[in-house]
């Protein structure tokens, strides 16, 4: 297999690699822009000693501390029509490619179903990987297949949606697949015949029609995040902080009873997701503020980062704070709550099992 020359980067700084802005440093790094650096990086040179990371656009990342690792920020660019019949069209759209920006022209292509899921930070091959959902609406639904570089094999393979192992922002490629594939593109397939989703209040308070286009469904989305989520150019974050506690519904009748005004959605299997920005509303914590770090003032689920001069806290200091926000919660709830931002530090590259054959 011929290999492509690369340059890999040594020392670079990661505070603008993701949208938390925590400081941190890689000792290498490589921007992706070709897939065909791929085969050229397997297997590694002394230099890089088979550690490494991969990244897209950073905003579901956070970098706890500097890296001894190679971190691979996934750049690739392309999307287009494959394929559509009389239903369905068949989208792809490259790793690197902004998810909205891909929302965006999916609409313009006929193919529906991505408009809930519109101005999501991040990019089209981050989207899989945490199941990316909002508004009633997962990716998932939407996948066709899963593109990928196989470090195991040093190969290019194609993964089918029903191997992911789909579940609430979650996949075998956040969990068990860690470190294993690069997702180089993803395939979508999308109905041509619109069934628009305006389940959530929110959504449904934004649209002004009693028959609402995808277009207007993705105008609304737009317009209540805008008002909820802080711009991470502006206020540093990582998004939703923490994922939805899942309970059955005789659970959350008993916590109801006790809390009558806590916010519940139903989900199938006899489930209700818990507004985990409720519970920390309750507790106080929106616009709360520790030193550097906080709830966001408009959304107590977004935690931010205060870049406003003073000392720079550390990736430790935002543990504290995070462990302060979960045991107040257990404390009153009895709720356990999950950070869904991946946390980077040395420890978890240095334990993931595949590092080594990059």
């Amino acid at each position: 297999m011929e290999k492509t020359k690369v340059n890999i980067i040594d020392g670079l700084s990661l505070a603008e690699r993701h949208t938390f802005a925590l400081a941190a440093r890689s000792s290498h790094a490589l921007m992706l822009e070709d897939e065909q650096q791929l085969p050229s990086i397997s297997p590694p040179s002394d230099r890089i000693q088979g550690k490494y990371w991969l990244l897209g656009e950073g905003s579901n990342t956070l970098f706890l501390e500097d890296i001894d690792a190679l971190i691979i920020q996934v750049l690739l660019k392309g999307k287009g029509v494959i394929k559509e019949d009389q239903d369905f069209i068949w989208l792809r759209a490259a790793a690197g490619e902004h998810w909205d920006d891909f929302v965006s022209y999916s609409l313009t292509q006929g193919g529906f179903g991505l408009e809930n899921l519109s101005w999501i930070p991040g990019s089209v091959g981050a989207a899989p990987i945490q199941n990316i959902g909002a508004y009633g609406v997962e990716v998932e639904a939407y996948i066709e297949v899963i593109k990928c570089w196989d470090f195991f094999r040093h190969q290019w393979v194609s993964i089918a949606k029903s191997d992911c192992d789909f579940s609430y922002r979650n996949s075998n490629f956040k969990s068990c697949w860690r470190g294993r594939y690069l997702i180089t593109e993803v395939v979508f397939k999308l109905p041509k015949v619109p069934n628009v989703n305006t389940s959530y209040p929110d959504i449904d308070r934004a649209l002004e029609a009693s028959l609402p286009t995808p277009e207007m469904v993705r105008e609304a989305v737009i317009s209540v995040r805008k008002k909820k989520l802080p711009d991470p150019k502006q206020l540093p974050n990582a998004g939703s902080f923490f994922k939805n506690p899942i309970l059955s519904q005789s659970d959350f009748n008993r916590l109801k009873s006790k809390f009558t005004d806590m916010v519940g959605f139903k989900i199938p299997g006899d489930q209700v997701k818990v507004a985990a920005g409720w519970l920390l509303e309750y507790l106080g914590f929106k616009g709360h503020r520790d030193g550097q770090f906080g709830c966001y003032c408009k959304q107590a689920l977004i935690l931010v980062n205060h870049l406003d001069g003073g000392s720079v806290s550390s990736g430790q200091d935002l543990r504290v704070y995070i462990r302060t926000i979960c045991d107040s919660v257990r404390a009153t709830f009895g709720l356990e709550l999950e950070v869904e931002p991946v946390m980077v530090d040395q420890q978890l590259i240095d334990r993931l099992p595949l590092n080594s054959v990059l």
